[in-house]
């Protein structure tokens, strides 16, 4: 519209104008209009381009030490730079019709030739470079492929994969064609072994645990096998435990092993029929001929609990102290109670205790409550019996008179004085040995500041049976609880007064009133408590509006303590081998339990690995949850030598043990170790991502690949006119012209 209105106005104008000024004038004014047309419309040129272009190869060569070590005077990395410099074959021709860009890989991927010679040489064939990471450098190659993508890759290599991901696992993610050309001797030997196990450390009579096995497999032909997986009880030297000795000590599956260097996991299921250590070994067997088989099977352990225990809960009198024990052991569905309560003149309400070892025997725990030292029957026999012969575990409860020389007296951790009880003035508050933090009776809570602000808060005892002196010659004594009243130290036997909380008037040295102490008698445990009474332990809970949760926890703590009998170290950090070949990962495992096998909360862990020069050597790596109470850490890429470890763990944030020991990283490499080809591999990664395999000896069953066909591409090309200042410029100067020359000619 305002090209017309120009028009209009320049085609009639007074006084009339030739035309050789009339129309400059109108075209300067067109002109301008369009300048300011294309500024504001702000327009986008677009036009397509159709052209061809040549593919574009990505090639990565294996560099490894297992492609530079020698065989018959040559190498298999020299084999495959005599098949490239030849014209006369299809690698040779690839460069005339392909845009090739290479990459070199071995522990990692590498983009030019001189970086791999800086890491490895020809001098040495096993050179620096210590394994072969090939799914590592796939996933490496195809994260730097993203840019300007390659049509398709080439890789070369002999298949031999020692560390990091498998390949196969890593093709499931490509999206570009894989084609592979293997190089070795064809020669291929089936071989298969059993990678992993992971399990639960502990497990229960008569309940289902999951037991995870990984295998992995190579050298599989055309035709897929079958293999067996066979689970068993063994003894401690591997030997196959008797049938009859478990109903439940085989578990079999199978499994079809297809081509390629393979892997796979299988669940199986055991269920255990006895307590105590059991010894597992898993097999994997086949009909075929494997180049080893000492790879095949496996050895672990695992404990077993019962399912169910038999409490016999013991008092003299029917009390509070009684009572809230029973209903605590009543709340734990692993606890069966049976309770034996006395009056006086040696009746009873309800069962006797039994007076004979086989039926004592019969129990799993034993709490004796408030015990007399003037029983005059063979019970105290019996119970030292019981915990020192058959591994029984003995809960002394209750701050009666006690004897050492007699009666059950003689089977407790801390020797206390005959017919002596101290009242105490006030009750006394409880606290805690800072290492035995974690011990099951002591574990109320889930944090360690709880657990002691728990056991502070605690106003149970008033009065107590003083110690003379502990017991150490039958084993170390654990000293868990003390109170904040003092005792004088006594000569041996003698007994001297108790020293309240802030008395400076003391005549001699004074330590702590021990409360709860407990110690390993023979093949059984003794848990020994002596302050009365226990009953205001639950009764605070009720008062302060809580559940007796914390009194249940304390007393269920100490049954599931005394029912495992055999030395354990449930929290610790070991390397699952002392000795590692260079280039192996060093794996770090951790468990991290309380003595009656429970999982801790708030565990963390760190491991320190120290080399030669522990200042400047030193490596870290946290420690991650795989399981229940089960961690891993893992340290990769360890120069040969000895390295000192130091494994920390933690509970919230405090530091509860330290494991120390040596690892030994050798010489000799993984390259060394496995040299067999694994073209199996390298033909599985080729399928997967819709390529093609072939061994470089018959490189023309890839010529109608690589027939050097171009491809077609069109292109389409956007000129964006928007924000371009010329026009306005154009437009400005249009204008000016236009007004120069009609102010020129008097027209204004």
């Amino acid at each position: 519209m305002l090209l017309a209105l120009s028009f209009y106005h320049y085609r009639r104008t007074n006084p009339p104008l030739p035309a050789k000024v009339k129309y400059p004038l109108l075209a300067l004014r067109a002109i301008a209009l369009i300048a300011l047309f294309l500024t504001l419309l702000e327009p986008v040129i677009s036009y397509g381009l159709n052209g061809e272009r040549r593919q574009r190869v990505t090639v990565a060569l294996d560099v490894s030490g297992s492609m530079r070590q020698s065989q018959d005077g040559s190498s298999r990395l020299k084999t495959v730079d005599s098949v490239f410099a030849s014209g006369d074959n299809l690698l040779g021709r690839l460069s005339e019709d392909y845009d090739i860009t290479w990459r070199y890989f071995a522990d990692s991927l590498m983009k030019t030739r001189e970086a791999v010679n800086a890491e490895s040489s020809d001098k040495n064939t096993s050179g620096s470079i210590s394994g072969t990471a090939l799914g590592e450098s796939i996933a490496e190659l195809a994260q730097s492929d993203i840019d300007q993508p390659a049509d398709f890759w080439l890789l070369i290599s002999d298949g031999i994969n020692n560390s990091g991901r498998e390949p196969v696992q890593v093709s499931d993610e490509l999206q570009t064609p894989l084609y592979t050309i293997g190089v070795g001797e064809q020669s291929q030997d089936f071989d298969i072994e059993i990678a992993e196990i992971g399990f639960n450390p502990v497990a229960y009579v008569g309940a289902e645990t999951p037991i995870n096995i990984s295998l992995r497999w190579r050298g599989v032909g055309e035709t897929a096998l079958e293999a067996q997986v066979v689970l068993r009880e063994v003894d401690s030297d591997g030997a196959t435990v008797k049938p009859s000795s478990s109903t439940s000590s085989k578990t079999i599956q199978r499994i079809k092993l297809g081509r390629g260097e393979l892997s796979s996991e299988i669940e199986l299921q055991y269920t255990p029929t006895k307590p105590g250590a059991v010894f597992l070994s898993a097999i994997v067997t086949t009909a075929a001929n494997e180049r080893r088989a000492e790879n095949n099977s496996r050895v672990f352990s695992i404990k077993v609990l019962k399912s169910r225990l038999k409490v016999a809960l013991v008092s003299e009198t029917l009390s509070w102290d009684y009572k809230f024990i029973k209903q605590a052991l009543n709340e734990n569905e692993r606890v069966e109670v049976s309770d034996f309560v006395e009056k006086q003149e040696g009746l009873y309400l309800g069962d006797k205790f039994p007076a004979t070892q086989g039926a004592v025997n019969e129990f799993d725990i034993i709490i004796l409550l408030n015990p007399s030292a003037a029983r005059g029957d063979n019970r105290y026999r019996l119970l030292q019996n019981y915990v020192s012969g058959h591994g029984g575990g003995l809960f002394v409860v209750g701050g009666a008179v006690i004897g050492n020389g007699n009666g059950v007296g003689s089977l407790l951790p801390l020797t206390v004085a005959s017919g002596y009880r101290a009242d105490l003035q006030r009750s006394t508050a409880i606290s805690l040995r800072g290492e035995n933090i974690l011990h099951p009776a002591l574990r109320i809570a889930k944090e360690n500041e709880d657990v002691r602000e728990v056991w502070r808060s605690f106003p149970p005892f008033v009065s107590v049976t003083p110690l003379t002196e502990v017991d150490s010659d039958s084993g170390e004594v654990l000293v868990l609880a003390e109170s904040d009243y003092q005792i004088e130290v006594p000569k041996p036997r003698v007994l001297n007064r108790i020293v309240p909380p802030g008395d400076t008037a003391q005549s001699g040295p004074t330590k702590p009133i021990i409360l709860l102490a407990a110690q390993k008698r023979g093949s059984g445990k003794v848990l020994q408590l002596h302050g009365a009474p226990l009953w205001r332990m639950a009764f605070q809970s009720v008062s302060t509006e809580q559940t007796t949760e914390h009194f249940s926890e304390f007393i269920n703590g100490a049954v599931n303590w005394l029912s495992v009998t055999e030395d354990i170290s449930p929290v610790k950090i070991e390397p699952e081998r002392s000795i590692y070949s260079r280039g192996e990962v060093m794996v770090f495992s951790g468990s991290a339990f309380d003595q009656s096998y429970r999982a801790l909360d708030g565990y963390s862990a760190d491991v320190f690995l120290y080399g030669q020069n522990n200042t400047t050597d030193t490596l870290v790596a946290t420690l991650q949850e795989v399981g229940v109470g089960s961690y891993r850490a893992e340290f990769s890429g360890l120069t040969p030598g000895t390295y000192r470890y130091e494994g920390r763990s933690f509970v919230d944030g405090e530091l509860i043990k330290t494991d120390t020991g040596r690892v030994q990283v050798t010489q000799y490499s993984l390259e060394q170790r496995e040299t067999r080809p694994d073209f199996g591999s390298l033909q599985t990664i080729a399928q997967k991502t819709g390529g093609k395999y072939a061994h470089i000896s018959r490189l023309d069953d890839l010529a109608q690949v690589f027939s050097g066909e171009k491809i077609i591409v069109s292109e389409e090309v956007e000129f964006p006119l928007r924000g371009d200042w010329r026009f306005l410029a154009i437009f400005i100067a249009a204008l000016s012209i236009e007004w120069f020359i009609r102010k020129r000619l008097q027209l204004l």
